[in-house]
């Protein structure tokens, strides 16, 4: 939160018009959103996670195959402390196809991905 404003981050499917993870201030008084920044570059980048510190975002890169493997991947970004932009830190593969949700435990040094296809976890 920034003043009266949250920041509110929206994964997406990107084989569309959709451009990568969008990053929006909320105005608590008065409602309304505002388009700040977007995160371009990863594949997919749908269900999002950010650690408790809320100095890192996660993202589950919904695809079935990454870098020529069956499977998808996450990425990993930084969250700016004064305005909560992201920076790309990197992608890893998830060894399951289809990633559909992560969680970040309460010490923010683990992720655990729930791959939907053969409904494996990473």
């Amino acid at each position: 939160m920034i003043g009266d404003e949250i920041l509110v981050y929206i994964g997406t499917y990107t084989r569309g018009k959709s451009e990568g993870i969008y990053v929006y201030r909320l105005d608590r008084s008065t409602g309304v959103l505002r388009h700040q920044s977007t995160a371009v570059g990863v594949e997919n980048p749908s269900f999002l996670a950010l650690t408790p510190d809320n100095r890192h975002l996660y993202a589950v890169n919904s695809v079935k195959e990454y870098e020529g493997t069956q499977g998808g991947a996450v990425s990993a970004f930084a969250v700016a402390p004064a305005k909560g932009d992201l920076s790309f830190l990197n992608t890893k593969p998830t060894y399951g196809a289809n990633p559909c949700h992560l969680v970040v435990d309460a010490t923010g040094r683990f992720v655990l991905v729930a791959n939907y296809t053969g409904g494996s976890l990473t």
